[in-house]
Order: C-alpha cells, then structure tokens, then sequence
C-alpha cells in the first residue's frame, strides 16, 4: 500500500517556493543600480505575491474536497513526495549566503531562470493532482505566468550580454 499524502503540505510547499520567489527577487533588485532592472525584478516578486495569494485560495478549496492522497498510482504524486522530503529543491534557503557568491547581474538572472524552472517542474506535478472543477486552469496559468518569468530572464539576459 502506497503512503497516504496530505494535499495541505503540497500546497504550503507551493505557497513556500512562491515567498522564496518574492524574497529572492526584491533581494535582486537590490542588487541593480538602474531603475529599468529594480522594476524587472520588482514586477516578478509582486507576480509571485500573486500567486501566493491564487495557491492560499486553492488550498482551501481543494483541501475542503480531499484532504488526503494516495500516491501508490500516480508518478505525480510520487514525485511531490520526493520534492516535499526536500531531495528535488531545498525550499529553506538562505539568501544572504546565496547572494554572496553573485559577482554580476547574470549570475542574479541566471539563478532566477534556475528558480523558475523548478517551480514549474513542482507545479507541473500539482497541476496533475487538482481535478479540473477544483481550479486546475488557475494553476495552468501560473505555470504560463512561471514560463513567461523564464522568458523575461532571458531578455534580461540578452540586454546584459548586448
């Protein structure tokens, strides 16, 4: 028999990776001395504020539904076991040591892209769990919003690079 999951601890690690997100990304723009930059970043920790604020909703109502998932059927959920036991993404990250081996603008961008990227592996996995009446379209589009962070990072660092 599979473990019994709690869709709760999922959803604070989502809401978790979202805080780490708006933390790293005001830390970021501290960072810049131009304003174009700050705004860059700035813009990303408030879409991130966002998010926490669409997972705080969905927890609620999903967790109102089912409080508990079996994933002995599911590679979803086999994989969200693993991100939780902290194997996939360390989500107690300390930013004052993470910033201090930052020695340029890209390394800050390149990290973020990095962020992004396992943000959207991790709500990939939720997106699988969340029935569509539940709000899996909300967690679709954090995903877009998630990718579209990735391609603004990417612009960012085009700029750097021209």
């Amino acid at each position: 028999m599979g473990s019994v999951f709690n869709l709760e601890e999922v959803f604070d690690i989502a809401i978790n990776i979202e805080k780490n997100g708006v933390q790293f990304y005001k830390l970021a723009a501290e960072k810049f001395d131009d304003s174009k930059s700050k705004d860059v970043f700035m813009g990303l920790a408030k879409m991130e504020e966002n998010h926490i604020r669409i997972f705080s909703e969905l927890k609620k109502v999903f967790f109102a539904d089912s409080q508990y998932f079996n994933d002995s059927f599911d590679d979803a959920g086999l994989y969200l076991k693993e991100f939780t036991s902290g194997c996939v993404f360390d989500l107690s990250i300390d930013f004052d040591s993470f910033f201090s081996d930052v020695v340029s603008v890209r390394d800050i961008l390149k990290k973020a892209i990095g962020f992004e990227k396992d943000s959207i592996v991790f709500f990939t996995g939720i997106q699988k769990l969340v029935p569509d009446n539940l709000g899996k379209d909300k967690i679709s589009e954090i995903i877009d919003q998630e990718m579209d962070h990735v391609g603004q990072l990417g612009r960012q660092i085009a700029m750097e690079d021209a």
